[in-house]
């Protein structure tokens, strides 16, 4: 168990289980190692890597929200006011294929008031919302706005999500910004005092390997902890800054005190971490993990507070990451949950959070989910971090040289049992994409038939869904950029998922 990533236990869809991870882990099994020194401040390295997570991205599992939301979740909507439902998206590219990154986007209602802001991510995506916030009017939607180097474009009668993606192409050359700003925003009181030595190991290690992975950009690293009012401190802020170790010496001097009565201050700590730190003008992508284990105050001001700056990261082209530590009891971490699930949202995150598996700290209350898979937050961070920052090349060849393994078709296959009383079913089953690198169209062929097939993008989001009955189906590919997206197709009950490249 000292290695948990040897141990992945693999729980979302087409998955297959490996051996359950030992819960007998706890923070006094480990004994002080080497530590990691950064300026006068310094952590113990070896707590790095043992933190158990999970992942649970609502674009991937779309239905599944809707479903959650209505159902299990819904007791939370009117506490929280925020409502992710009409969703409008949006892909932003070059006439020659390529993701427009950091291009504004907006929504108008009929008369032309701006109902959402929000910026196109490294897969020239954007998410646009309407009626988001609960206590707003409902408006009629006119169009989509598009701010690109000082002129408008306009996308007339959007479609929402469920009748596809709004495209736009763009005559502009390839231009792929540099700045990267990765900002950690965690909760500092008393609660988190059974996991934060582990989670501050974590942001010291995480920042350096990304600092090794992605030399090639200009990375800022900043952090925010936060408490609450008559505590020692509300929000203590360091700014974003290139030099690793002024953002490590930061994080590793700070200590978990005060909070006691349940909600904090998370609505502070986000007005700081959004309005108040110095984020890129121009960012391939902005960043922001928001680790806490309580919710926020719910007396209206707080949340209106909260909605303001969700909606203030959204224009800013922030994605918001929270990430869920043991917390107070099923009915505060339910709140929480569905509260941490719509800001992710909201922002075009994702959202994630500690598991019991490591068996670091209190007991972590299980998300409202079908399945997830649980990995090191090490492994899930970094994972994060790296499809937020990949944008093609330029130029076409280099992008492709890039790829490994990659041939004219690509395949997968994975052995399925074979029951005694049917020995005519396959023994395997099989994926294959072809050709690969695409470019206007791809086929998905299976070794029998298929009876769901999705195309996603490379941060997992579902960007179309097939119902073929059958073992070949055909994907048009004409409004995507160049990237790399994924083939997913259920095949007797399993699931396969193979990698594709568009490339124009």
């Amino acid at each position: 168990t000292d290695d948990v990533s040897d141990y992945k236990r693999h729980a979302d869809e087409g998955a297959i289980a490996a051996p359950e991870m030992s819960r007998t882990m706890s923070a006094k099994a480990y004994s002080p190692g080497s530590s990691r020194t950064t300026g006068t401040a310094a952590v113990n390295s070896a707590l790095a890597g043992k933190l158990t997570a999970g992942e649970i991205n609502d674009f991937q599992k779309w239905a599944l929200w809707n479903d959650l939301k209505d159902n299990e979740l819904k007791a939370f909507q009117q506490m929280w006011k925020l409502l992710p439902k009409k969703r409008y998206s949006v892909s932003i590219q070059s006439q020659g294929g390529s993701p427009i990154a950091d291009c504004k986007v907006e929504l108008l209602s009929k008369s032309g008031a701006v109902l959402w802001q929000s910026r196109t991510d490294n897969t020239g995506k954007a998410e646009l919302w309407a009626d988001l916030v609960q206590s707003q009017n409902q408006a009629d939607i006119g169009s989509i706005r598009v701010l690109h180097t000082n002129k408008e474009y306009k996308i007339d009668k959007p479609k929402s999500f469920e009748n596809g993606i709004n495209t736009l192409k763009i005559k502009t050359p390839c231009n792929i910004p540099n700045a990267v700003d990765i900002l950690f925003t965690v909760d500092a009181t008393g609660s988190m005092g059974d996991e934060i030595s582990y989670l501050q190991a974590e942001l010291v290690d995480i920042t350096q390997k990304v600092k090794q992975k992605h030399s090639d950009v200009n990375l800022n690293l900043g952090s925010v902890f936060y408490r609450d009012h008559g505590d020692e401190y509300v929000t203590r802020k360091s700014a974003f800054s290139q030099d690793l170790s002024v953002t490590n010496k930061f994080i590793a001097t700070q200590q978990a005190d005060g909070g006691g009565d349940g909600p904090e201050a998370v609505d502070d700590a986000l007005k700081t971490s959004i309005n108040d730190m110095n984020w890129s003008s121009t960012a391939r992508a902005r960043i922001m993990f928001l680790i806490l284990d309580a919710p926020p105050h719910h007396q209206k001001e707080h949340i209106d507070r909260i909605n303001a700056a969700v909606a203030k990261a959204a224009e800013k082209g922030i994605r918001i990451v929270p990430i869920v530590a043991s917390g107070g009891g099923y009915e505060s971490d339910k709140s929480m949950e569905y509260l941490m699930r719509s800001i992710a949202l909201a922002t075009n995150g994702t959202y994630a959070f500690l598991t019991d598996h490591s068996g670091i700290g209190n007991k972590h209350t299980a998300p409202s989910t079908d399945k997830y898979e649980v990995e090191t937050l090490n492994t899930l961070l970094l994972r994060l971090i790296s499809q937020y920052l990949f944008m093609p090349d330029c130029n076409q060849q280099q992008f492709l040289d890039g790829q490994e393994n990659l041939s004219d078709t690509t395949s997968v296959q994975i052995q399925l049992p074979v029951l005694p009383s049917n020995p005519e079913i396959p023994s395997m089953a099989i994926l294959k994409a072809y050709p690969n690198p695409a470019r206007e169209m791809i086929w998905a062929e299976t070794s029998s038939e298929m009876t769901e097939l999705y195309l996603t993008d490379n941060s997992g989001k579902i960007l179309q869904r097939f119902l073929p009955s059958s073992s070949k189906q055909q994907i048009e590919l004409f409004n995507y950029t160049s990237g790399i997206y994924f083939i997913k197709a259920r095949v007797m009950e399993s699931w396969l998922s193979t990698k594709i490249i568009v490339s124009r």
